[in-house]
């Protein structure tokens, strides 16, 4: 018999839970669904989980994994569906393979309608050819975790594909493209019972239905492809159009009167919401810090680069007439195993600087600890550093496994307190997510969509529930925002594209200087397209925060790279050179540990007593503070500057970008570069 091939599903909208009337409820049959007690006629009627790999769930994944292999394989003959949320172990479209589901979607779960009498005796309940269970009179399963709540569930895999066959090929993630029963459910007029138009939808002198039974959806004006459409084997009637006659003496023949024209609600750009702190607002403005205490970040260490976290950021004020800008400072501590903390370091150059997902982290130095597949926290450090898994650098691979370790985490900080928040909810300003730092008000890069996708980010919601079996509570973490994906057409001076005030600062500033060299050079301009407002996105769909290209794209593509580019026209998104979070991590659903504390995420890797500052509600301007404030002794004594270059280079970030004349710009190189030699040579 041939084996069976496995389909892995990357994407998935199942919720383990659901709001209805403002209250949190489980995505699941009922309690009393759940009750095996016999009622008062002694029926035994009960709704029972199927565990993962049981008969029934092994049933449906072969069903699911076949259609959709087969789907897809005529799909892929045919050069339709690209991008794929899914990952296959084999080619797909070979008749002589077998396909399975590795797993339903996450948070899509089974259960089995079990129904018999309390005193029937044991024949009934043998195993039969009928039932795999026995003899029950009822063995129906149902699939729960759809979005919309428990009495949204699939009654078989036939009626779920169109759902996972959504999942799997829309690029949008936009449930409007969905086909499947609760997504697009019949339209008025249309039997649910076997699909077809009713006789009253049909006949001649049918009247439009009533107002109320009419669905409206909000449609994108600017995109009519976006409309949700129905199945094609579900028609949608037309009614006859319906007349009224004129009254009064005068009154001539009847005319048709027209419908009256459907409104369609346009979405508009959600408003940033407000800054909490003076943190925040400074992180909110263009050409400010590129890093921010508590991420993680690359650092220079001469002839290598090693991991380490932001303590502290601050300008510092240079006297040099060739560079008047203020300058900036981190104050970082490298990353390493607990036994052996290197001394804090601090960098006055971004170029020495490198965001945590800019690179992928290497493999470690010790062979064994690759083979093991342990972690940092299951690693005897110890015993790696005298010596007894054999040659390496334990330092090395202490930051490795602790970067590892952090990019994994994610914790949850500024605790918002809204009058009218509901039960079991916290809503907060901002997450540390793996080695970056978010707050409310920010774009943060997609997953989902067209690879340029970004969410500005309104709303982080912590959901609290008990666990089923009441051994502790489960947090669920969702983000809410307005979703934007990044176009660009000819440009027309008499038809620029609208500026959008609702979107941050930083993305509008990095605009300006992108199409200033665009539009020269290629004639072309770029904008961010509003695409949906408030959508609802996990963890796990966001790749990380966004980065200016404009100031990060010189860092990564190097000075004399960037300006060739700039001067073509030719400005990528800085997100194309960047990883995604988790990309390498075994943890599938790529949501990570959530921890009370930012210190708490780093554990052992950094010195125990270790804080980082940040500025908060109630401080002077975070600008004039950390220029007045000196590094206390007791902390940063143990410091150690990176002179070279380091302290004398000139910042392509301290620039003056205004005009955006390319020539102007190859010249401020030269000059800086000039001057650099100069002192140096001093």
């Amino acid at each position: 018999m041939p084996a069976y091939y496995k389909i892995h599903i990357l994407r998935s909208d199942g919720k383990l839970d659901f709001t209805s009337s403002g209250r949190l409820q489980p995505n699941r049959p009922t309690d009393s669904q759940l009750d095996k007690s016999p009622n008062a006629k002694g029926v035994i009627d009960f709704y029972r989980k199927v565990n993962p790999h049981d008969a029934k769930e092994t049933d449906w994944r072969k069903k699911l994994g076949g259609m959709l292999a087969k789907q897809l394989g005529q799909a892929e003959q045919n050069g339709i569906y690209q991008n794929h949320q899914l990952k296959f172990h084999s080619p797909i479209g070979h008749t002589d393979k077998r396909y399975i589901l590795a797993a339903l979607p996450e948070n899509y779960r089974l259960y089995e309608h079990e129904k018999w009498s309390a005193d029937s005796d044991s024949k009934s309940k043998r195993p039969n050819e009928k039932h795999a269970k026995g003899g029950a009179d009822r063995h129906d399963a149902y699939l729960y975790g759809h979005p919309k709540g428990h009495r949204k569930r699939y009654r078989s895999p036939r009626e779920f594909f169109p759902h996972l066959l959504w999942l799997a090929t829309d690029p949008t993630g936009d449930p409007r493209n969905c086909s499947c029963k609760i997504c697009a459910p019949d339209p008025p007029g249309t039997s649910q019972s076997n699909g077809k138009v009713s006789a009253a939808a049909t006949a001649a002198t049918a009247a439009p239905p009533p107002a109320k039974e009419v669905k409206k959806e909000s449609i994108d004006s600017k995109d009519p492809s976006s409309a949700p459409m129905p199945p094609p084997d579900k028609p949608i009637p037309i009614p006859a159009e319906k007349t009224t006659p004129k009254s009064g003496p005068t009154a001539g023949p009847s005319k048709p009167v027209p419908p009256p024209t459907p409104t369609t609600q346009v979405a508009t750009p959600t408003p940033l919401p407000p800054q909490r702190s003076n943190e925040q607002a400074l992180d909110a403005q263009y050409n400010q810090f590129l890093y921010r205490p508590g991420e993680l970040v690359w650092f220079n260490r001469g002839m290598t680069w090693g991991l380490a976290t932001v303590v502290r950021r601050e300008f510092i004020t240079n006297p040099s007439p060739q560079q008047p800008n203020q300058r900036k400072k981190y104050i970082i501590q490298p990353l390493s195993h607990p036994f052996m903390y290197p001394e804090m370091a601090v960098v006055t150059k971004e170029d020495l600087l490198r965001p945590w997902l800019a690179w992928s982290a290497p493999e470690p130095t010790h062979e064994a600890l690759r083979l093991l597949g342990l972690t940092y926290d299951t690693i005897e450090w110890r015993a790696v550093a005298q010596g007894h898994l054999g040659r390496g650098d334990v330092e090395v691979d202490g930051s490795i496994f602790a970067a590892r370790m952090v990019d994994e985490s994610y914790t949850l900080f500024d605790k918002v307190d809204t009058p009218r928040a509901t039960p079991g909810e916290t809503r907060w300003n901002g997450v540390y997510l793996g080695g970056e730092k978010i707050f409310l008000g920010e774009p943060v890069r997609l997953r989902i969509g067209s690879g340029s996708d970004i969410m500005i980010l309104h709303d982080i919601v912590e959901r609290i529930r008990q666990d089923f079996h009441d051994s502790g509570s489960i947090s669920t973490v969702y983000l809410v925002g307005d979703i934007y994906t990044f176009k660009t057409i000819m440009h027309n001076p008499n038809e620029l594209p609208p500026e959008n005030l609702h979107l941050p600062q930083r993305l509008r500033e990095d605009l300006r200087f992108r199409n200033a060299t665009t539009i020269a050079n290629k004639g072309t301009v770029s904008f961010w397209n509003f695409v949906q407002p408030l959508s609802r996105l996990e963890l796990g769909d966001i790749k990380g925060r966004w980065y200016e290209s404009s100031l990060l794209l010189p860092i990564l593509r190097g000075h004399e790279d960037f300006v060739r580019d700039y001067q073509r026209g030719e400005i990528s998104d800085s997100g194309t050179w960047m990883n995604g979070r988790m990309e390498t991590s075994t943890n599938g659903n790529k949501i990570g540990r959530r921890f009370p504390t930012r210190r708490e995420a780093f554990g052992r890797a950094v010195p125990p007593g270790l804080t980082f500052s940040e500025a908060r509600d109630g401080q002077a301007d975070t600008r004039r503070s950390f220029a007045r404030v000196e590094l206390p002794a007791t902390d940063y004594s143990r410091a150690v500057d990176f002179q070279d270059r380091n302290e004398l280079g000139i910042s392509l970030m301290d620039m003056n970008w205004d005009g955006m004349d390319p020539d102007r710009l190859m010249q401020q190189f030269t000059d800086e570069d000039q001057f650099l030699d100069d002192t140096l040579k001093e």
